[in-house]
């Protein structure tokens, strides 16, 4: 108890020294599982965050673990007593290994992700896991293959348009060797692959790690690690880009902003589309303390305009290096995690809220306690139900220091 006064008294303490548009709130944070890697029948490291279904079971992977410790496919139920963990996959190498992108689903229920490794070209793939009576079916779409200049190695998951293609991204592969964006079709018979946009590093970006989004007319937009104009960070500080289907199944590539460590630097997470066309994201670097920021980019006639809505900064309260992607309430707030940072260094929850003079209100939600249970290092981007509540994973912490699911009820 004397331990908890004395954290809570530092918090407040904090207070007085943070930026005035920076606040506090102790919401309630529940683990919901600790993974245990040690354990076969669990998996360990989820890097890729959490989706619904309609039902309000939670969906993930997990980096590795495992009966071979390739990574897994869950599931997680509410019940009376907590959530139960059912695992709906074990990779097995020759399936795909480690995977890190967030699931996707169909309407009818079938799960779409990739793997950063492994499959049958060994590059990493795009895969299919079908409910089959009680049991999983899993069949690979595509297996990238770097002899033939195709994309390798996705680290993210995808999007899918109206017509069921999906859409996605990979940090390696390609024309020039520094990443693509590709699509994914089906023609009621089989599933192939074509790149859109192959990334080239001079002018252009490169190396795209975020998820793509995408718009109610079919754009995509992404954003690249590295590359784009600027010559003030190694390697470039990194673009975000637009890609627009055209008549007869060509795309238009667009830069749409280019980072200039000022204005933030490496966006390693996706972009959030409003419904008004605008674009938010996070950089994990750059801004005025170098900690990353959280920026908006509007749609003008002379072309995308950036605002900063947050710089974060290490005060020892403040969230550092975010990497995933935000998500919006319907009355426009915006909700992210930190991988670092915080009152104990390991991750935050924050909140951002439109003020009535025009500007924006960060609120720490949570603060990752490596001190007990508590997950540490949430990299991913957070999803949002119904109530408010939101829900996330933390890369390492939890009971068995492999990992957690960790809702914030808010």
């Amino acid at each position: 108890m004397r331990g908890r006064l004395f954290s809570i008294a530092v918090i407040l303490a904090l207070l007085f020294v943070i930026h005035a548009e920076t606040e506090i709130t102790f919401a309630q944070e529940i683990v919901l599982h600790s993974f245990n890697g040690n354990n076969l029948n669990d998996g360990s490291q989820p890097f890729g965050g959490v989706a619904f279904d309609d039902a309000g079971n939670l969906y993930g992977t997990t980096f590795a673990g495992g009966t071979l410790g390739y990574g897994t496919i869950y599931k997680l139920t509410p019940g009376t007593a907590g959530w139960s963990e059912t695992l709906l996959w074990n990779f097995n190498g020759g399936d795909g290994f480690w995977p890190k992108g967030k699931l996707t689903f169909d309407a009818e229920g079938n799960i779409y992700s990739t793997t950063w490794f492994g499959g049958f070209l060994g590059y990493g793939g795009v895969f299919e896991l079908s409910p089959d009576g009680g049991s999983w079916t899993f069949r690979e779409l595509h297996s990238f293959n770097h002899l033939d200049k195709d994309a390798i190695n996705p680290s993210t998951g995808l999007v899918r348009d109206s017509s069921g293609n999906f859409y996605g991204n990979a940090p390696g592969g390609g024309l020039f060797t520094w990443g693509a964006v590709y699509e994914v079709s089906s023609d009621g018979y089989g599933w192939s692959e074509k790149l859109l946009h192959s990334f080239n590093s001079s002018g252009d970006g490169s190396e795209p790690f975020g998820e793509l989004a995408i718009d109610g007319s079919g754009n995509l937009y992404g954003t690249t690690g590295y590359g784009g104009e600027s010559t003030t960070c190694f390697g470039g500080c990194g673009t975000v880009f637009e890609l627009s289907p055209q008549t007869g199944g060509e795309w238009t590539y667009k830069i749409l902003h280019n980072f200039n460590n000022n204005n933030g630097a490496n966006p390693f997470g996706g972009l959030l589309v409003d419904s008004t066309g605008n674009l938010y994201g996070m950089t994990t670097q750059g801004g005025a303390y170098n900690y990353g920021v959280v920026f908006k980019l509007g749609p003008s006639a002379s072309g995308w305009k950036e605002t900063i809505l947050h710089t974060f900064n290490s005060n020892g309260v403040d969230g550092n290096n975010p990497s995933g992607t935000l998500v919006q309430d319907g009355v426009g707030n915006l909700y992210g995690a930190t991988g670092s940072g915080g009152v104990y260094s390991q991750g935050t929850v924050f909140e951002l809220s439109p003020t009535s003079q025009g500007g924006w209100k960060e609120t720490i939600l949570h603060s990752f306690n490596p001190n007990g249970a508590d997950g540490t290092s949430p990299g991913s981007g957070i999803s949002l139900d119904s109530s408010g509540n939101l829900y996330g994973t933390t890369e390492a912490g939890g009971v068995f220091g492999q990992g957690t699911v960790y809702e914030v009820m808010h």
